[in-house]
């Protein structure tokens, strides 16, 4: 399910409606959408709001025996428990300035950078 503002309010709701259903839930951080003026403002989440609404959800997920799983998702805006959900690196197109010295940045798949364009990188925080 891609995370963006419109359902931010939700994913507890999901939460609880996978574990009736015996399913898991997958999240994906939204991308903007390009076309011949720019980018599109796809109804982003700001990187910390996401990070807090996955922690929320991923605690819920745990308590209620549910599968969660996250793509797309900077490491440094999740935490522990969300942070093993998250997919698997791959090399980032783009590494930000912000993402250089980061402890996390080899298993981080940090943020596209069409998303990068369009929110910028203040929402990045590089782990010590």
């Amino acid at each position: 399910m891609p995370l963006c503002r419109s359902n931010l309010r939700a994913l507890q709701k999901l939460i609880l409606i996978a574990q009736k259903l015996g399913a898991s839930v997958i999240f994906e951080l939204v991308e903007p959408a390009e076309h011949h003026h720019g980018i599109v403002d796809l109804d982003l989440v700001p990187l910390g709001t996401a990070g807090r609404a996955l922690d929320t959800a991923v605690a819920l997920a745990e308590r209620k025996g549910v599968a969660v799983g996250l793509s797309g998702f900077p490491l440094c805006r999740l935490g522990v428990a969300a942070r093993a959900s998250q997919a698997p690196a791959q090399s980032p197109e783009i590494l930000p300035t912000a993402c250089r010295a980061c402890a996390l940045r080899a298993e981080c798949p940090s943020v596209g950078p069409a998303y990068l364009e369009a929110v910028g990188t203040s929402g990045l925080r590089p782990a010590p």
